[in-house]
């Protein structure tokens, strides 16, 4: 279930920054469902970009997005820790990473590796002001991670990752200046 909120939030997170501009914190919330009911959402604003958002005329993209798993929060401290060592286990994988996000026409593509395995995701951006916000799924076992379950209550393979983060980086096109909504901090 942990796996599940850090694969959405990587997949969002291919456009976030560590620094709002305009006051827009990154964060990343992962949507548990349960069975046979029930859900719970894991958040987390520990989101670093190496090398920035940049947009090129109409797309966009983000080299390298880093999540740090530990930080993943779902309000229940019990859960958290069985989250980071049973299932994400990150003593050993402490980040999720999403490299080579591409973006154009409301659609994104990138890859998702978490614990050392690599899976390419897709999904959905908006852009509203300063700020983009992208939605994607996947599922937990890609990733090897195990099914979790106490006294009858799993957590579901699929997990939905929405990110709200700040655009900050503009990149020059045929000599023109194509600006995000947001300026550079």
């Amino acid at each position: 279930m942990k796996t599940r909120i850090l694969t959405w939030f990587l997949a969002s997170a291919w456009l976030a920054t560590s620094t709002g501009a305009r006051g827009v914190e990154p964060e990343i919330t992962l949507a548990v469902s349960l069975s046979p009911a029930g859900s719970f959402e894991a958040t987390s604003k520990k989101i670093t970009v190496k090398g920035g958002v940049v947009q090129i005329g109409e797309s966009y993209q983000a080299e390298e997005v880093e999540l740090d798993l530990a930080s993943l929060k779902t309000g229940i401290a019990l859960r958290d820790t069985h989250m980071r060592e049973n299932y994400f286990e990150t003593a050993k994988y402490p980040k999720a990473i999403l490299r080579r996000g591409r973006g154009k026409d409301g659609r994104f593509t990138a890859e998702l590796i978490i614990r050392n395995v690599a899976v390419p995701v897709q999904g959905t951006y908006k852009i509203e002001g300063g700020r983009i916000v992208t939605q994607f799924t996947t599922t937990l076992s890609a990733f090897k991670i195990r099914s979790a379950n106490y006294m009858g209550v799993g957590v579901d393979d699929e997990v939905v990752v929405q990110m709200v983060y700040p655009l900050t980086s503009v990149a020059r096109v045929g000599g023109k200046n194509n600006r995000s909504p947001a300026s550079s901090h």
